[in-house]
């Protein structure tokens, strides 16, 4: 049935293209082929160095991806719009495509004791992070990050704007994550299960949309958050840390005596952790994040699950570790914002 949750269909290009077909804009039946002319991209590693590699590139030829071939093939796909990629393991090669990450040499973290959600419970007496290696922070996409940390206000209450300065800073940052291997491997994914249309220029408009669009957080009040602020840098909401699950972000605020660690309360190790703690004196009963991730990564897996099912938790699996993305929408407007994306276990 066509809503069924899952059914299997036998796939091959030849069947569906035309025996022979070749597509000029596309790798199916061409990674590897050399440099020709007469196409409009290409599918070999030279196109990595010449920026002119197919859109599908990444899924098709450096990804596993499953359409490769003129061999009939068994292909395992659920109905688009319910289509979160566990399937296809999505998370495990925006993963390894992250050459940005920092690894078990670039970090260090310190889990200390385990803890509860509620006040007074601080079970850590030293800081998370114990080492970074800081000279990977200058990197494209962590120096864009960065300068975009003083454009908002912490408080959730205080008007945003964005002025033209605001507005270069992120074209920067989102030109360095378009200019990656992760997020050319987001775009391909979510163009090839058509839930996506358009090419990377409307990509990067989609990605402004969705974290960049400043809204109001209630029915009738003033533009004061968009989902890049409340995930990447967090935010006060009275008495409360509400968002927060970037650790660098975290790390940075602990390094200067603003951020008290008070334990985990969940961890999959190496990459994932839930915890607690206090900023300038607020409370966060529970947040969590990536240890280590690049900004790229986090933005590419999240903005897979808002546009393959927002408002729902997508289940993927990173290193034989099964986790979940937990995406909202805001709706107090038409369209899709982030309104939170985080984690969970």
């Amino acid at each position: 049935m066509v809503n069924s949750a899952t059914f299997v269909i036998f796939l091959a290009t030849h069947f569906i293209f035309g025996e022979g077909a070749t597509h000029k804009d596309r790798c199916i039946d061409r990674c590897g082929f050399d440099y020709d002319s007469r196409y409009d991209c290409h599918c070999n590693s030279q196109c990595e160095t010449f920026g002119n590699c197919c859109s599908d590139y990444w899924t098709i030829c450096k990804a596993g991806g499953v359409v490769h071939t003129h061999h009939p093939q068994v292909v395992t796909v659920l109905p688009l719009g319910k289509y979160t990629g566990s399937e296809t393991g999505i998370a495990q090669q925006l993963w390894d495509a992250d050459v940005n990450r920092f690894g078990p040499a670039d970090l260090k973290i310190n889990l200390q004791g385990h803890t509860g959600r509620g006040p007074g419970s601080d079970h850590a007496t030293s800081k998370l992070f114990t080492y970074v290696n800081v000279r990977k922070l200058q990197s494209p996409t962590y120096k864009t990050l960065l300068a975009l940390w003083d454009n908002y206000h912490t408080s959730e209450s205080q008007h945003e704007s964005t002025t033209a300065q605001h507005q270069n800073e992120i074209n920067a940052f989102l030109d360095a994550v378009m200019n990656t291997k992760v997020m050319q491997l987001a775009y391909s994914y979510l163009t090839t299960f058509k839930h996506f249309i358009g090419d990377q220029h409307a990509f990067k408009a989609k990605l402004q949309q969705l974290w960049f669009a400043l809204y109001s957080r209630s029915s009738n009040g003033p533009k004061n958050s968009c989902g890049f602020e409340h995930i990447f840098l967090g935010e006060f909401k009275g008495s409360s840390v509400s968002g927060f699950h970037n650790w660098v972000r975290f790390y940075k605020l602990e390094s200067s005596g603003r951020i008290d660690y008070k334990g985990y309360i969940n961890k999959k190790e190496p990459f994932l952790i839930e915890f607690t703690f206090t900023w300038d004196g607020k409370w966060k009963p529970i947040s969590s994040f990536f240890i280590g991730t690049s900004p790229e990564f986090d933005m590419a897996l999240s903005t897979i699950c808002m546009l393959t099912a927002p408002n729902r938790a997508c289940k993927y699996t990173i290193q034989g570790q099964h986790f979940r993305i937990q995406t909202y929408d805001n709706t107090h407007v038409s369209g899709l914002q982030v309104a939170s994306a985080y984690p969970e276990m």
